[in-house]
Order: C-alpha cells, then structure tokens, then sequence
C-alpha cells in the first residue's frame, strides 16, 4: 500500500533541474514569448507598462529640471510655475532641484503603489505624455531665446516678478 502511493506521488525537485533551465517550462518568460501587441492590450501586464511609463517620467523630469537650472544661470528665464519661482525668489537653486526630485518621488510613489491599477496607468500616461509636451516646449524655448538674445535686458525689466536668474551676486 505504502509503495503505490509512493509511486503516485510527483518526482521530488533537484537543484540540478532548476540549473538546466531556470526560467521554467517554456524556457523563457511570458513576456518575451508573447507579441507586444498582445502585451498592450492584456492586463495581466498592466503593472510592468506602469513601471516602464515611471522610468520614462523620471527621465524627463530629471531633464526638465537639467533645462531649467541651465537656463536659469545663463541670462534667467520667464518661470510659469508659481511655486518654483517662490522657490527660487526666496531660495538657491539647490532647493529647486530638492524641491523638484521630492514631488518627482512622490508622485513615482503614488503611481507605482497604484500601478496594478487602470487609474495608475492612465496617471502613468498622462504624466508621460505632459512632461513628452514639455520637452517640445523646452526645444521651442531654447530656439526663441537663441534669437531673443540681444533683447534680454528689455525682456528682464518688462517681466520683473516672472523673471527668474541664478545669479552669484548676494
């Protein structure tokens, strides 16, 4: 009786098994093995389009934060983000830059712990396609700058208060 259980019972696992093929029965993971088509569509993998939607966001936020303290220290730049031009009328731009990465990493959080989620994944793309817009923006920005060079100083006293530059003078 002892034995006939024993022989209905499954084969127990070896470590060598796991070394011969380590990613399981098809040899690869699903995600390699299924077409991209069939990815977008399919919810089971809803949480890796999210994390790669957050790495791209990280991407350009560290990019528009590159552009905006470059910008700034040159000949200074029309700031429209009312918060960042308090930040930076009152602070350094080390707090800017604080600033910025602290509501990046929130708002990373928020989208990740969220990313299981329909809602996670429409915030996910949302924001990727605001901060796509933005760098367009920027380009736009730095090209108009490039012929608006000579005009600065008039540019400088019409906006005072929207007008932001990094200087070194205290």
């Amino acid at each position: 009786m002892a034995h006939s259980v024993a022989a209905a019972a499954t084969p127990e696992a070896r470590f060598s098994d796991a070394l011969d093929n380590p990613l399981g029965k098809g040899g690869s993971p699903k995600w390699v093995r299924m077409p991209l088509r069939q990815q977008w569509a399919n919810p089971d993998f809803r949480a890796r389009r999210v994390n790669l939607f957050l790495m791209a966001i990280v991407f350009l936020s560290l990019a528009d934060l590159v552009m905006t303290l470059d910008h700034m220290v040159g000949p200074g730049m029309y700031e429209s983000n009312p918060l960042a031009r308090f930040i930076l009328q009152f602070g350094t731009p080390a707090t800017l830059a604080m600033f910025k990465c602290m509501t990046l990493l929130l708002g990373t959080w928020l989208l990740w712990r969220a990313r299981r989620s329909v809602a996670g994944e429409v915030g996910a793309i949302v924001c990727m396609v605001v901060l796509t817009w933005l760098m367009f923006r920027w380009n736009h920005y730095s090209n108009e700058m490039a012929a608006l060079t000579p005009h600065l100083a008039e540019i400088q006293a019409y906006n005072n208060d929207a007008w932001v530059a990094i200087t070194s003078d205290p």
